[in-house]
């Protein structure tokens, strides 16, 4: 029995690798979800399954700097927007913690950037004293940045697949 599991856990440790990176893809459409994590952490998975083969070090390294990568982008990305216009650092950085607070809110896709456009909002204000169109823009400005920080986590999660799919191929 023992001996069938081991032939058996290779082909396991794919099975869940793919679930992790299709789960890991879709995780990251959606704001503040890290699917790069998921990514990174079926590969870490795989290898522990399987001995480190084929994904050996090189490919663990690159998915980890990957995901490091993209866990910054969303929230750099978002502040950036509200910074480009307009926002203080108060702004920008309150559209960072709306982000994260945002994920909370049961609205799928919509609750972070929700949370990003009044972190925003509510931090110019309370910071800076602006009204209206002022603060306004600054949670515009979070939202678009949350929209292109989700399109560069996109990006990332299809470079991560790349690097596991050319680890088997190569």
């Amino acid at each position: 029995m023992l001996s069938s599991l081991g032939e058996a856990l290779p082909t396991i440790a794919n099975a869940i690798l793919v679930l992790m990176l299709l789960g890991g893809i879709v995780g990251s459409a959606l704001p503040a979800v890290p699917g790069a994590s998921l990514i990174w952490l079926g590969v870490v998975l795989h290898g522990v399954m399987t001995g480190w083969e084929p994904l050996g070090l090189g490919i663990q390294i690159t998915t980890a700097v990957l995901t490091l990568l993209s866990l910054g982008c969303q929230f750099l990305v978002t502040a950036l927007g509200a910074k480009r216009t307009g926002a203080t650092l108060w702004g920008a950085t309150g559209a960072i913690f709306g982000l994260m607070l945002g994920f909370f809110i049961p609205i799928p896709v919509l609750g972070p950037l929700a949370g990003a456009f009044g972190g925003a909002l509510l931090a110019e204000h309370l910071a800076t004293g602006k009204e209206g169109e002022e603060v306004l823009r600054a949670g515009a400005g979070a939202v678009v940045g949350a929209l292109l920080g989700t399109v560069a986590e996109i990006v990332i999660a299809l470079v991560m697949v790349l690097v596991v799919a050319l680890g088997f191929f190569a």
